[in-house]
């Protein structure tokens, strides 16, 4: 019998100087709910008030992630998804603030994700 593979995907990875976060992303949300929604293992939930049309949610996802980062919108990009929920984005220069090892900066990256859900 054949089986597929499964391959366990992080929701925060740290690759070269660069941060990839796998996201689910939940549009129309009321005002009170736009933000980082929720963090797991394999995913971090993003709510936008946008609609999914013209890339108007698409920028605002990248400016959820680059107010709560503090750097610029041109540091997020959409490396997978562009017209799905579930995305792949990566922040550039993140990793510079807080050194080489790795552990530590998915560590600090999780936390602050983390603390985000509760505002």
């Amino acid at each position: 019998m054949f089986t597929t593979p499964y391959r366990k995907i992080s929701a925060i990875k740290y690759i070269g100087n660069r941060i990839l976060l796998q996201c689910q992303i939940k549009t129309g949300v009321a005002m009170v709910r736009s933000g980082i929604i929720s963090v797991s293992d394999d995913q971090v939930k993003i709510g936008v008030i946008a609609q999914p049309r013209d890339s108007e949610a698409n920028s605002e996802v990248c400016r959820v992630l680059s107010e709560l980062f503090k750097c610029p919108m041109s540091d997020v990009e959409i490396v997978r998804g562009h017209k799905s929920r579930v995305k792949r984005l990566a922040i550039m220069q993140i990793g510079v603030k807080w050194g080489d090892n790795v552990e530590k900066i998915t560590t600090e990256i999780r936390n602050k994700l983390e603390q985000a859900v509760n505002k």
